[in-house]
């Protein structure tokens, strides 16, 4: 349709470093022409120091790529900071108060009860908690006319099934949960899908020798694994955990600190969060990156808005 995205400039909100060279090789690699001075790296807070595999630069090196290469003709500027609560609320205070950037986007997320934290709102200055420091930041990004997207996450309704915590999944439960801040309802969420034509044969013995089980998406759908769920009884394992495929999938469900948004009002099919859910577990100590510290897995009462 020859939409390439020159004139416009995309804004990626990240808390890992990248090595430049590395996306300018893979936009070479696939054939796209682009302003070797299209990229602008933006420091927050000291920046998130060097690359690396341990630091997930290869989640910043993705969302450059891929968004670059959607829109080969687009300027991108890249806010990084620091993997903490304060650099991640003052990455976007400066992506939306340079209002450089028509759209931005960030892939970073995580259970939004880890964001009830206290932080400094770079409005105010005041502490406020991080949930209310964004929202008034994502509002500020709409009445400027910026729009916002965040990944949805890779754990479905279920996202304090998922990392960072070690304890899980063996030790805790599984309440539903979203993640942060595509919870917020100022900001869109996009999640993945599952393409349609996929074909595979999954092996049903040591050998890998057939019959095989055999597998065919006629349509896009929202991804997760669910489909393989006959193929983990036929293997003798029917528990989606045991099996591998729990809670694998694209991130969704109701927000216990958010309330319902008014454009969701009476539509149908919109259920609030039930209250009086458990997410609890026996003595075990994981690590919270993004908080830096010891989180004691402990009994945690979840109640709905």
């Amino acid at each position: 349709m020859g939409l390439t995205g020159k004139g416009r400039t995309l804004g990626i909100v990240t808390l890992a470093n990248f090595t430049p060279s590395d996306v300018f090789a893979y936009w070479s690699s696939i054939g796209l022409t682009v302003d070797p001075n299209r990229l602008q790296v933006v420091n927050i807070d000291g920046g998130p120091g060097a690359p690396s595999d341990a630091s997930d630069s290869v989640e910043t090196t993705l969302d450059v790529e891929q968004s670059g290469g959607i829109a080969p003709g687009a300027k991108i500027i890249v806010y990084q900071a620091p993997i903490t609560n304060q650099g991640w609320v003052d990455a976007f205070a400066t992506a939306v108060e340079s209002n450089s950037a028509e759209t931005l986007s960030t892939s970073w997320i995580s259970w939004e009860w880890f964001k009830e934290s206290t932080v400094v709102d770079p409005i105010t200055g005041k502490k406020a908690s991080f949930t209310q420091a964004m929202h008034e930041l994502f509002l500020r990004a709409a009445i400027q006319g910026q729009t916002l997207f965040a990944a949805s996450g890779d754990n479905g309704a279920y996202a304090a099934a998922g990392p960072p915590l070690s304890c899980f999944p063996a030790n805790c439960s599984s309440p539903l949960s979203v993640e942060s801040p595509v919870s917020d309802p100022a900001i869109t969420a996009a999640g993945g899908t599952t393409l349609p034509g996929l074909q595979a044969g999954y092996c049903l013995n040591a050998a890998c020798t057939p019959p095989y089980w055999n597998v065919n998406i006629p349509h896009e759908r929202v991804w997760g694994w669910d489909y393989l769920l006959p193929l983990c009884a036929l293997l003798g394992t029917p528990d989606p955990v045991a099996c591998g495929i729990y809670s694998e999938g694209s991130g969704g469900g109701v927000s216990v600190i958010l309330p319902e948004p008014e454009y969701q009002s009476g539509l149908l099919g919109v259920e609030l969060s039930q209250p009086g859910r458990v997410w609890e577990a026996s003595t075990s100590v994981g690590k919270h990156a993004e908080r830096g510290g010891n989180l004691l897995c402990a009994s945690i009462q979840l109640s709905g808005p």
